[in-house]
């Protein structure tokens, strides 16, 4: 008898092969999607919300059909950069570590949750350690080919089961990341991993609450110490010294530097040369801040990010200690600032220069006068949801003399403490000698509000330039744009209340221009006031 469904299946097969080898797919050279497979693995997908295995994104690929099955598996590359995750399994981390051949490996544990399961619990926090011991056994037997290595998004009794194992030394490792943990900042002690020897072929080093002393690491290109046990100052730059190639420094210890016994700081009396410095972050207390930019000299082309922290009640002048920050600050003309319930920050346009100061009440603001823009015409103030008193914005104010024109992106940003500053005199120093401005912003002309959505506001803001025009500080530019939703209904004594407002800021404002982009007033087209009245 013929066998009629296995002569189907064969024909089929042959029909279905053919029709693959035809589509232009099918006819991609294999050097070509050899190098679309690597781009896959080197950006997998990580589906938002669920933990999952990263190594999914691509392994789909391997099915397709056999031609690029084969190819895929002649590839040992395509199997060197393996992700463990909660839901790897031993078994296909055994897989990747086989048919990764001899190549250089890159190994990622990253502990991807929903955020529901970020609250810890007895049953939950080491549940998954177990999993991830069993994998890092495994990659244990390979360090000598571990080129990067990363640990992420773990609790501590997770992130102690995954660095236990490697204890062998790794002498090809360019790139060590450990941190953050779960929850973030906790301090985990526990050794550098791979026998806690210098490997030096080192380039990055990033470590996250998981040592207890700064690492003697030589020849780096990038160094990341966050939420650290602090060590001496002089501990630090005996470390920097021997990274002169070093390209990225970001330091945010848990406290400050640590005193000597005699009660004074550590110091030095050479600084520190990072002639190819590219990136500074500093996120410590004001002082040990100032003293850490007295230490260093890099080149004035140097992104710098600083966050100033604790009472500093007699600031030096950080642009004095640290000529890269006076070039920067000094030629800075548009800035924008940032608040939020504890942060206030200034940053410039072209981002070389970030600026931010702990917000904790008047005590913790004693720091501003550590930096001024001499420089800073225009100023942008975004979402500012949090409400400052007005001495606070006079202090910020007060770093920006010449300021001429200040630009709220929100309306948000229009509060009570914000517009009686502008409207009041300045805060004086106790040695000033020449005389104060009459008002806040001596230099204002402009005031810009593009998206405005509450009319409400409107009587703060018409007294405050009031109180302004009183002082003889007049403006050239006031252009608010209203934007209400057609369907909102507006009371007739609202609008007549808001015709008269803006009445009064046009006998306020002086020198305007007859062209659209200098009206005093500019309404949306759903706000029809002729209509409503």
């Amino acid at each position: 008898m013929v066998n009629t469904d296995g002569h189907a299946r064969s024909v089929f097969s042959r029909n279905f092969a053919s029709t693959n080898s035809a589509a232009p797919v099918a006819m991609l050279p294999n050097d070509v999607l050899y190098e679309i497979f690597l781009q896959a693995v080197s950006h997998p997908i990580r589906i938002e919300r669920q933990a999952l295995q990263w190594q999914g994104s691509w392994l789909a690929a391997t099915q397709v059909c056999r031609s690029w099955r084969k190819l895929a598996l002649d590839a040992p590359r395509l199997w060197s950069t393996i992700h463990v995750d909660l839901k790897s399994n031993v078994n296909m981390v055994r897989l990747f570590v086989e048919r990764s051949k001899n190549v250089t490996l890159k190994v990622y544990f990253l502990g991807w949750r929903p955020k529901a399961r970020y609250v810890p619990s007895a049953d939950s926090e080491g549940k998954f350690a177990p999993k991830l011991a069993a994998a890092a056994q495994v990659l244990s037997g390979e360090t000598h080919r571990i080129i990067e290595f990363s640990t992420g998004k773990l609790w501590p009794v997770e992130l102690s089961a995954v660095l236990s194992p490697f204890v062998s030394e790794a002498p090809q490792l360019r790139v060590l990341r450990i941190g953050p943990q779960l929850p973030a900042p906790m301090l985990v002690v526990h050794d550098v991993p791979f026998g806690g020897r210098t490997p030096l072929s080192l380039e990055q080093l990033w470590l996250e609450a998981t040592v207890t002393s700064v690492p003697a690491y030589a020849g780096l290109t990038s160094l990341l110490l966050h939420y650290q046990a602090t060590p001496t100052l002089a501990d630090l730059l005996s470390c920097l010294e021997q990274c002169p190639t070093l390209r990225t420094l970001s330091l945010a210890m848990r406290e400050c530097f640590v005193r000597d016994i005699t009660g004074r700081r550590a110091h030095c009396d050479q600084p520190v040369s990072l002639s190819e410095l590219e990136y500074l972050g500093l996120h410590l207390p004001h002082k040990d801040v100032e003293e850490v930019l007295q230490h260093l000299r890099f080149p004035t082309t140097a992104r710098i990010c600083l966050y100033l922290c604790g009472d500093c009640p007699d600031p030096a002048s950080l642009t004095e200690i640290c000529l890269p920050l006076h070039d920067n600050v000094v030629h800075m003309t548009a800035a924008t600032l940032d608040i939020s319930p504890g942060t206030v920050s200034i940053k410039s346009i072209d981002g070389h220069v970030r600026v931010d100061w702990k917000n904790k009440g008047e005590l913790y603001m004693s720091g501003f006068n550590a930096l001024t823009f001499p420089a800073l015409k225009h100023l942008t103030v975004g979402l500012a949801s949090h409400e400052l008193s007005s001495r606070i914005w006079k202090r910020i104010f007060a770093l920006i003399p010449g300021l001429s024109t200040l630009q709220i992106d929100d309306d948000e940003g229009l509060r009570e403490g914000l517009l009686k500053a502008l409207g009041s005199t300045p805060i004086t120093g106790q040695g000033d000698a020449s005389p104060p401005p009459a008002v806040v912003c001596p230099n204002l002309t402009a005031f810009l509000v593009p998206r405005f959505g509450s009319f409400r506001v409107l009587p703060l803001v018409e007294r405050c330039f009031r109180r302004r025009a009183a002082r003889g500080a007049f403006l050239e530019v006031f252009e608010v744009t209203l934007y209400l939703r057609p369907d909102r209904a507006i009371h007739e004594i609202a609008v007549k209340r808001l015709i008269q407002d803006v009445e009064r800021l046009n006998q306020t404002v002086r020198g305007l221009r007859p062209t659209a982009s200098r009206r005093t007033m500019v309404i949306d087209t759903t706000l029809d006031l002729d209509a409503l009245m």
